[in-house]
């Protein structure tokens, strides 16, 4: 269920140099949250949205819990998101 797609994929505007990414999977978010977030942006937000991705990696949580994580995390760090994105 790690790797499986969302209902929905979410395209982020992320700071340079990663620029607009197309999220499509609790995997592809827990690396965004980890390797691309913006510093700064650290918040309780991105928290959860790590530990939800964590939870449908370990315990098979359902991976659209990770992706509204992902998405309050996003709207919290003042990025962009354009929420309705062809798969």
């Amino acid at each position: 269920m790690y790797n499986a797609p969302w209902k929905q994929p979410i395209a982020i505007e992320m700071p340079r140099p990663h620029g607009m990414q197309v999220v499509r999977t609790t995997q592809e978010a827990a690396d965004c949250l980890i390797d691309k977030w913006p510093e700064p942006d650290f918040g309780p937000e991105r928290d959860e949205a790590l530990r939800l991705c964590l939870e449908v990696y370990e315990n098979g949580e359902e991976p659209e819990k990770a992706r509204d994580a992902f998405l309050r995390a996003a709207h919290a760090a003042d990025l962009f998101v354009h929420e309705r994105v062809s798969s």
